[in-house]
């Protein structure tokens, strides 16, 4: 009788190692997924109010915006939209380091430059052609109070 409560004991183990293992790789998955380079970040409209405005660009009179705001989706804590680019995650770097600093083959560049009262600061960007594309009907309205 101890035997027969051994083997259902192992076939009771080995079901819970099967959904451990399962859930432990759904998680993997869905971990990678959030931890995307460059990935895009929501961006609220109020949040606005911090880009630079740039008018007259190659497209036209239509106005493109620039601004790196803090965001918490983001690992390394900063959101950034480029010369009209959708929203996305990113990190600063350190231009003395190269592109080293910049996950798969992104780029540093100058975001801002030095001033009296600052440094320079310098992001990571990703190649043009895996910007984000901005979506202004999804910009939504600023309902600051």
């Amino acid at each position: 009788m101890a035997r027969a409560f051994q083997a259902r004991g192992s076939e009771t183990d080995m079901r819970h190692a099967s959904i451990f293992l399962a859930l432990a790789a759904t998680l993997s998955v869905l971990g990678c997924a959030e931890n995307e380079d460059y990935a895009p970040c929501p961006f609220d409209p109020c949040l606005y109010a911090q880009c630079t405005q740039q008018e007259g660009t190659a497209q036209g009179t239509e106005i493109t915006y620039s601004c790196a705001v803090e965001h918490l989706q983001c690992d390394e804590g900063i959101c950034l939209r480029y010369e009209g680019s959708g929203p996305f995650c990113t990190q600063s770097c350190d231009p003395a380091n190269g592109n080293d600093d910049c996950p798969g083959i992104g780029t540093c560049f100058k975001y801002l430059g030095a001033s009296a009262d600052r440094p320079a600061v310098h992001y990571c960007l990703p190649p043009s052609e895996e910007l984000p594309v901005d979506d202004p009907s999804e910009w939504g309205e600023c309902n600051a109070q």
